[in-house]
């Protein structure tokens, strides 16, 4: 865990995705998933989301993407961090890890379109859609993250 990062930051910083749909801002959660918010606020200032897809879009209930390795679902980072399980639920509007399994997780995630309580305590939930919730619901499979940022809280 990168601390100094971590105090940069904040407590709830924002990755902001600008997509060829419109901009979302998604508030992180430090506390419920410190691994998965370093990593993917990491991903996002060094440019490696930038140009990567939403795979798979289920509407009303899943958008997911993320995938740097540009394999379209089947990739990610080059590394795994650890589920962090947690009790905030998969409600609209929720981000969570993509996985194929305990610790698994690497750069896919998802953004939800719809409640998925079905999801709970299996995977890890990181944040929520705090502007761009109508953006969300537009998104179409292959529609691209243009660039990724994080803003730190406050």
């Amino acid at each position: 865990m990168d601390w100094d990062a971590a105090r940069r930051w904040g407590r709830t910083p924002r990755l902001v995705l600008e997509t060829e749909r419109g901009r979302i801002e998604v508030e992180l959660d430090l506390g419920a998933a410190p691994l998965t918010v370093e990593s993917m606020a990491t991903l996002a200032a060094s440019g490696a989301l930038d140009g990567s897809s939403f795979h798979r879009v289920v509407p009303g209930f899943v958008a997911q993407g993320g995938d740097v390795s540009g394999r379209q679902g089947l990739g990610g980072p080059g590394y795994r961090i650890p589920t962090e399980p947690s009790l905030q639920g998969f409600e609209r509007g929720a981000i969570g890890m993509a996985s194929a399994g305990p610790d698994t997780e690497g750069s896919q995630f998802f953004l939800m379109q719809g409640p998925a309580w079905h999801l709970d305590g299996d995977y890890t939930v990181f944040g929520r859609v705090v502007d761009g919730m109508d953006v969300v619901d537009r998104l179409l499979q292959g529609d691209r993250i243009v660039h990724a940022s994080v803003e730190p809280s406050g």
